[in-house]
């Protein structure tokens, strides 16, 4: 500290923000960089907050930097005062230290971004950088300044041609972890949560230092699930039997909610009370996952449920406010052509609905807390890995999700905190709390008070969720949303994908080439994109696409080009391994010089570039 000329702080509020701080902040392997970063946000965070001026060189604009990172008073610096410092030959009024230090933190953090990470760091220095990045920009968190949201991805990615040097030792470390996960937590679903954070492999650490104190309350065993797969992910739901609210798996009080009632149903949704009686009233959507055994079963009878399970729900809904409840274990008709239109529209009950319930049993048995750790539960969690729920979160106007009552200590007993309880016939008791996604769960903003992990994997949420990446029409926002989801059965995929593209509806009876056309044009020729939409190559260069697809088909656009070497043909393989499409990309390569190879990577150092098209 005696370098920066800051005195330690006895202030007592400046002391229990720097202790709360010290929680959430990035770790960092110089120690004495975090313990000045963490005092010099502490005492900002504590200080009034005024605008102020910085006198700029003459041949500069003069300007005001943002109120967001002045302060007026701050107790731990000398001098207190503005400084003043010479500048080539003038004088420039500088704020108080602490706005100095920040102020200079996210220039140098802007500075970074304009580096090229491969050759001005990478190559020529084993020193460790990681936690310093992140560091600063949890810092630049009190202020305007917004960074890159890729920097962290570009400096992890001088590691791409050395697989993650060592000398990066908290980022292998974390990596190490997640291979040793606990059997209760999914590889395959943290790897695609890392994959799409916007600081990719570089989230790793955060994420984990919140997983790692986190209880594992998945019921399945995940031992046998690699980065790759997940043992349940195509596992037939429809076989599971249906669960008991109330704890008594042996129990058989089951009631009806006849589905041929829905046949003639004239209401704008079919929802049904506790009376079990159609309403057209408030009403509440229930957004669950079959496998915890809350979806119809092949075992009952349509529209019977554990008479439990349907008090459960209902008793949410009408402490919330709702006369009924849409869930599609009893909201489906029976007549087939019917049956086919309610699928095609379903999203829009959960557009209709006061708000949507978000049920699984993981999330359920996790007790909630107020630190980020439900945020990242939701979204390890089966519910939102599978397709149909997320085409419901991304239809609803509001989610809460239901999470266990934490528990509190009275007089030396455990007592669960004020939530609401459930009780079947004086059967074992429930308590639980009900949380809303926007306003509890998701991190609100920029803030220094929220750990790195919270935010990243909230802005996960948020993109599925169509609130963060803009609308999902584009085709790779759409690819982000449901790359990684799975159903029961293959064909939902590419309609559910379809539903998120167009919430108007689908004719039912597509098959899957024929909703991928639909999502893209209407006609043409399709040799360049692959029967299921999702199987296209995922952009790594952001959102913004360079290629246009015709109403007959074509793709055309914009493209750098270059012909094959034999060292280059030499490196080639197929990314597919069918015979079909093996064989067809080796005839095309008997002819190199005949070949153009599209990249837009090379046209920053050829220059060449051609505009093409791509047809039949």
């Amino acid at each position: 500290m005696k370098h920066t000329r800051m005195r330690n702080c006895t202030n007592e509020k400046c002391l229990q923000v720097e202790n709360t701080l010290a929680r959430v902040a990035p770790e960092c392997e110089w120690g004495a960089f975090r313990a000045w970063a963490l005092k010099v946000m502490a005492c900002w965070s504590t200080s009034e907050k005024t605008a102020f001026d910085i006198d700029a060189h003459p041949n500069a604009t003069r300007g005001k930097i943002s109120p967001h990172i002045a302060a007026a008073r701050i107790p731990m610096s000398l001098p207190v005062g503005s400084a003043r410092m010479s500048f080539r030959g003038t004088t420039q009024r500088l704020a108080p230290p602490p706005n100095m230090a920040i102020y200079f933190c996210t220039k140098l953090l802007g500075s970074l971004e304009l580096m090229d990470w491969n050759y001005e760091v990478g190559f020529h220095t084993e020193d460790d950088f990681f936690g310093v990045v992140e560091l600063l920009i949890w810092m630049s968190n009190a202020t305007d300044f917004v960074p890159n949201p890729r920097i962290m991805r570009n400096y992890v990615g001088v590691a791409d041609d050395l697989e993650l040097p060592l000398h990066m030792r908290r980022l292998n470390r974390a990596i190490f972890d997640v291979s040793n996960l606990q059997s209760n937590f999914c590889r395959r679903r943290l790897w695609n949560l890392v994959l799409a954070c916007r600081s990719g492999i570089a989230s790793i650490p955060s994420i984990m230092s919140i997983l790692n104190t986190m209880p594992a309350t998945d019921t399945r065993v995940h031992a046998q699930c690699t980065p790759e797969t997940c043992q349940f992910d195509e596992e037939n739901s429809t076989t599971v039997r249906q669960l008991h609210q109330c704890g008594l798996s042996e129990s058989d009080h089951r009631i009806k909610c006849d589905p041929s009632k829905l046949n003639h149903s004239t209401l704008p949704h079919n929802a049904w009370t506790m009376k079990r009686e159609l309403t057209g009233g408030k009403f509440m959507a229930i957004s669950h996952i079959w496998l915890d055994g809350t979806g119809s079963s092949i075992n009952t009878e349509a529209g019977t449920v554990n008479e439990c399970l349907f008090d459960f729900f209902t008793s949410v809904a009408q402490r919330e406010g709702c006369e009924g409840i849409w869930w599609d274990a009893i909201c489906m008709p029976s007549d087939r052509k019917k049956w086919a239109e309610e699928i095609s529209r379903m999203h829009q009950n959960y557009s209709n609905a006061e708000f949507t319930l978000v049920h699984d049993l993981q999330l359920a048995n996790f007790e909630w807390m107020d630190d980020g750790s439900p945020c990242l539960a939701l979204a390890l969690s089966a519910w939102f890995t599978r397709g149909w729920t997320a085409l419901e979160l991304r239809a609803s106007k509001k989610v809460k999700v239901l999470f266990k009552a934490p528990a509190q200590q009275h007089g030396g007993q455990t007592v669960p905190e004020a939530g609401f309880m459930f009780q079947y016939n004086g059967h074992r008791e429930y308590r639980y709390v009900l949380k809303d996604l926007d306003d509890d769960i998701l991190a609100s903003g920029k803030s220094i008070f929220t750990r790195p992990a919270h935010q990243e994997v909230s802005l996960v949420i948020q993109t599925v969720r169509g609130r963060a990446q803009g609308d999902l029409t584009k085709l790779n926002q759409l690819m982000f949303a449901m790359k990684n989801r799975h159903t029961s059965w293959g064909r939902d995929r590419m309609i559910i994908t379809s539903l998120m593209a167009d919430p108007r509806g689908l004719e039912s009876g597509l098959t899957a080439p024929e909703i991928t056309k639909k999502l893209l044009v209407d006609s043409g020729p399709w040799s360049w994109c692959p029967p299921v939409l999702l199987d296209l190559a995922e952009d790594e260069e952001g959102y913004d696409s360079l290629l246009t697809i015709t109403p007959d088909g074509e793709l055309t656009g914009t493209w750098a080009t270059k012909t094959l070497t034999k060292e280059e043909l030499a490196k080639l393989s197929p990314v597919g391994s069918h015979p079909s499409t093996v064989i067809r990309i080796k005839r095309y390569l008997t002819a190199p010089k005949e070949v153009l190879i599209l990249d837009k990577s090379y046209e920053a150092r050829t220059g060449w570039t051609v505009d093409l098209y791509w047809g039949g």
